[in-house]
């Protein structure tokens, strides 16, 4: 049992460094949104350029997202937030996102329909 479990994880470890190698222009990523009040969101942004800087937008993001200069040059990503804002391009560090695997669709219509399920049942 710990042995499949160990290969599982594994697995998992060998994809996510996959991805973080290799995310690049039209791969869509998801970002978590900061709310005040209520549970944070994921939002899907989709990736124009892979670069190195020292300024990135922290995760999770909040209303006034802006580039802040830290320590040391990261890997990070360009993007535009898909339905929200595409002509805003922001810079978040490669290892603040999570993959998105698929076609483009809305991850908010997504989480709004699962809460209308679970109200239903």
């Amino acid at each position: 049992m710990a042995n499949k479990m160990d290969e599982q994880i594994e697995a998992g470890i060998h994809a996510a460094n996959y991805f973080f190698e290799n995310v690049d222009f039209g791969d869509f990523v998801l970002i978590e949104q900061q709310r005040f009040g209520a549970e944070n969101e994921i939002y899907l942004y989709k990736v124009i350029n892979r670069l190195r800087s020292n300024a990135f937008v922290p995760v999770p993001v909040t209303g006034y997202a802006e580039n802040v200069k830290h320590e040391g040059m990261h890997e990070v990503i360009s993007c535009i937030c898909c339905g929200v804002d595409e002509t805003k391009v922001l810079k978040f560090r490669i290892t603040d996102t999570k993959p998105h695997y698929g076609k483009s669709k809305n991850v908010l219509v997504f989480n709004e329909t699962k809460k209308s399920d679970d109200k239903a049942k």
